[in-house]
């Protein structure tokens, strides 16, 4: 087996760290010192399409894979654990969305629901039940 990384994975890495070490270093001890998510950054990892990676193009997310998100988690972590983190959890709960309702999804581009991240942080202690009600809204337009 070939274990290197492809070209298009390099890139994917190196465009993060670039990202990670210009915007997300510099504030990432404020963000731990504050006991707080650093929301300033989610604006700057949807800009650069890094919320719906794991998500096929022909539903508005990038097209990669969950391995590439592994990548991405790998280059944030280095400078700020919080936004790797918060980036998981955005982009797996899109993926879990897509996964669910992938018929209704062809016409509701994930960059829609990802636009105001905020408002789509559900944590573990989330049952499936208020997932799906979550989703229901999001996908009605509400």
């Amino acid at each position: 087996m070939d274990f290197r990384l492809t070209e298009e994975q390099l890139r994917l890495k190196q465009t993060v760290r670039r990202l990670a070490e210009s915007e997300f270093r510099p504030r990432a001890a404020h963000w731990d010192e504050q006991e707080a998510f650093p929301w300033d950054n989610v604006p700057l990892l949807r800009d650069a399409g890094l919320l719906g990676l794991a998500l096929p193009e022909a539903y508005g997310g990038s097209g990669g894979d969950v391995f590439d998100l592994a990548l991405v988690m790998e280059e944030l972590a280095r400078c700020c654990v919080a936004t790797a983190f918060g980036a998981r959890a955005i982009a797996l709960f899109g993926a879990n969305l897509f996964l669910v309702y992938r018929g209704a999804w062809r016409e509701f581009p994930v960059e829609r629901m990802l636009r105001d991240a905020r408002g789509l942080c559900i944590d573990d202690g989330t049952t499936q039940i208020q997932k799906n009600i979550i989703a229901e809204h999001v996908d009605r337009g509400r």
